[in-house]
C-alpha cells in the first residue's frame, strides 16, 4: 500500500453501539485491497470495516450501493454517523454504518464504514409485516364490526364494518374510550363492568353478552370479547354485531308460530267436532237403517208374504179343473208364486232377521252361516265358547251385521273355501272371528283401499265401543276379528 492511502478493518459492531472512538479505531488491523475494488478482512468475510482518508476517493465494499460517495462526504462534513440498509450481490441485507475516524489528538483521519449482516432480522421483520398486513386485510374484509382495545378499554384499531356501525371515521375513534362511546351511541352504561373481568384474565379468556339500546333508535347488539397478546402486550378483541333484524325476525316468527298453532288447534277442534258430528250422524243413520229394515221386513213378512201364501193356497185349491192346459198354467203359476214367496221371505230375513230378536244372537249367527254355506255351496261352520248370559241389543246387532258383511266379502274375494265363524266370551266382552282359507292378500304390498263394506264394519264396531282388525296373508286366507266390550253392570 502507498503512504497516501490507508485501508484498515475494524471489528464488526451491532447496530445501536456507541459512536465513541475506541482503541481499536486508533489501531485498526490492516486491510488488503482486492483488484475489483472490494475490501475484505483477514478472514475473507465481506463484513469488514475500513478506514480511509478523504483524498484519494474512498474504497467501497462489495455492496449494491448507489451514490455512496455523497453520503460519505456528508459524514466527513457534518461529523455525524449515517446508517443505510443495503443489499450485497447475493441479495442479503446489511446495515452500513459510516462515521468519522478519529486518530490521536481527536484528529479526523478518515471514515469508519462497518457493514453489519441484518438479513435474518430484516426478513423476520418483513414476514411479520406481511403477516400483519394479511391479518389486517382479513379483519377489514370481515362484514362483522371488529375492534381492538387496549387494557384501559380505549380503542386501538377498528375495521370498516365497525366504522359503518357507529357512523364515525377511524381517526375519530382512535384512542377513544369504548364504554363512553357505547353510552353515548346506545345508552349502554354497563360496558365497562362487562369487560372489566377480562383485563385481569389469562390470554384466551372470553365473554359474550347481548344488550338492548336505550336510545330512540333501537338496536340489539351481540358483543363477543376475547383477551389476546399481540406484540408482547395484552389487548381485547371485540366483535360487536347488530342482531336487531335477527331478533325481530325471531320475535315475528315466534308470534306467527303461536298464531298458526292457535289456528291449527282451532281447526283441529272444528275437525274433531265435525268428525264427532259425522259419527253421530252415522250412528243415527245405522239406527234409522235398522229400524227401516225392520219395518220393511215386518211388512214383507206380515202382509206381502201372507198374501202370497193365500194366493198359493187358492191356486192349489183350483187344480181340479178339467183342461190339461189350464192345469199346466196353474201349476206354473203356483211354482212361480212359491219361488216369489221364498224370495220375499229371504229378503225379509236379510233386512232384519226376526230370529235375532226372537232367539238371540247365537241362533241368528248359526242360521246365517248355514244359509251362507247352502247358498254359496261352501263348507261353513259356526262355534261358540263361554258366552255370557246376556248382552245389549246394540252389541248383538253390530256383531250380526259385521258377520253378514264379512261373509259377503268372502263370497266376492276369497274364492271357494272353508268358512269358520266363532263367537266367544272374553273377560270384558264378546269376540267374533270370521275366518276363511281362501286367496288372501299380502298386507305389506297389497293393502286394499277400504271399501264401503270395510268402512261399514269399522264404523259398526266403533259405534258399539269396540275394535275391528283384519289379518291376511297371500294364499293363507283372511281373518276378521271384532272385540266388543260389555258393560258389567248392563
Amino acid at each position: 500500500m502507498g503512504d497516501d492511502q490507508r485501508d484498515e478493518i475494524l471489528p464488526e459492531q451491532e447496530p445501536g453501539g456507541t459512536d465513541a472512538t475506541s482503541a481499536d479505531e486508533t489501531h485498526p488491523a490492516p486491510v488488503e485491497k482486492e483488484s475489483d475494488g472490494e475490501a475484505t478482512g483477514a478472514d475473507g468475510e465481506g463484513d469488514a470495516a475500513f478506514v480511509s482518508r478523504p483524498d484519494p476517493p474512498l474504497p467501497t465494499p462489495a455492496l449494491a450501493v448507489e451514490d455512496i460517495q455523497p453520503i460519505l462526504q456528508e459524514v466527513l462534513e457534518t461529523l455525524n454517523t449515517r446508517e443505510l440498509e443495503v443489499q450485497d450481490r447475493e441479495g442479503r441485507w446489511h446495515l452500513l454504518r459510516a462515521r468519522p475516524f478519529r486518530a490521536l489528538e481527536n484528529k479526523i483521519e478518515g471514515l469508519v464504514v462497518v457493514p453489519v449482516d441484518i438479513d435474518h432480522l430484516r426478513r423476520s421483520q418483513q414476514s411479520m409485516m406481511e403477516a400483519r398486513d394479511y391479518a389486517h386485510s382479513v379483519v377489514e374484509s370481515v362484514p362483522v364490526p371488529i375492534l381492538v382495545l387496549n387494557t384501559d378499554l380505549t380503542i386501538r384499531s377498528v375495521n370498516s364494518a365497525f366504522c359503518g356501525l357507529v357512523q364515525l371515521k377511524t381517526d375519530e375513534l382512535d384512542g377513544r374510550s369504548l364504554p363512553d362511546l357505547a353510552a353515548h351511541l346506545w345508552g349502554l352504561e354497563d360496558m365497562k363492568e362487562k369487560l372489566e373481568p377480562l383485563r385481569d384474565a389469562v390470554s384466551g379468556a372470553a365473554v359474550e353478552f347481548e344488550r338492548e339500546s336505550t336510545t330512540p333508535r333501537y338496536k340489539m347488539l351481540l358483543i363477543k370479547a376475547r383477551k389476546l397478546i399481540t406484540d408482547g402486550s395484552p389487548v381485547l378483541l371485540l366483535m360487536v354485531e347488530d342482531i336487531t333484524l335477527r331478533r325481530e325476525a325471531e320475535r315475528l316468527f315466534a308470534t306467527q308460530k303461536l298464531a298458526l298453532e292457535g289456528e291449527i288447534e282451532s281447526a283441529a277442534r272444528k275437525l274433531n267436532q265435525t268428525q264427532d258430528a259425522l259419527r253421530d250422524l252415522t250412528g243415527h243413520l245405522f239406527t234409522a237403517q235398522e229400524e227401516e229394515r225392520q219395518h220393511v221386513a215386518r211388512e214383507l213378512h206380515d202382509d206381502v208374504s201372507q198374501r202370497l201364501s193365500l194366493l198359493e193356497m187358492l191356486l192349489q185349491e183350483i187344480r181340479g179343473t178339467d183342461t190339461e192346459t189350464d192345469l199346466e198354467k196353474l201349476e206354473t203359476a203356483r211354482q212361480q208364486l212359491s219361488a216369489l214367496n221364498t224370495d220375499v221371505r229371504q229378503i225379509s230375513h236379510r233386512l232384519h232377521p226376526a230370529i235375532l230378536n226372537d232367539l238371540g244372537l247365537s241362533a241368528a249367527l248359526q242360521a246365517l252361516v248355514k244359509e251362507f254355506g247352502e247358498r254359496e255351496n261352501m263348507p261353513a261352520s259356526y262355534s261358540t265358547h263361554n258366552l255370557p248370559e246376556s248382552w245389549p241389543p246394540e252389541a248383538a246387532n253390530a256383531i250380526y251385521r259385521i258377520t253378514q258383511e264379512a261373509m259377503r266379502n268372502i263370497s266376492k274375494h276369497a274364492g271357494k273355501t272353508h268358512v269358520k265363524v266363532a263367537l266367544a266370551g272374553t273377560a270384558g266382552g264378546l269376540e267374533l272371528k270370521v275366518m276363511d282359507f281362501g286367496i288372501g292378500f299380502d298386507q305389506d304390498t297389497q293393502l286394499p283401499t277400504p271399501g264401503l263394506g270395510m268402512i261399514s264394519m269399522q264404523e259398526r264396531a266403533r259405534l258399539a265401543g269396540g275394535t275391528l282388525n283384519v289379518q291376511s296373508a297371500l294364499g293363507q286366507g283372511t281373518t276378521v276379528t271384532v272385540d266388543i266390550p260389555l258393560d258389567p253392570h248392563g
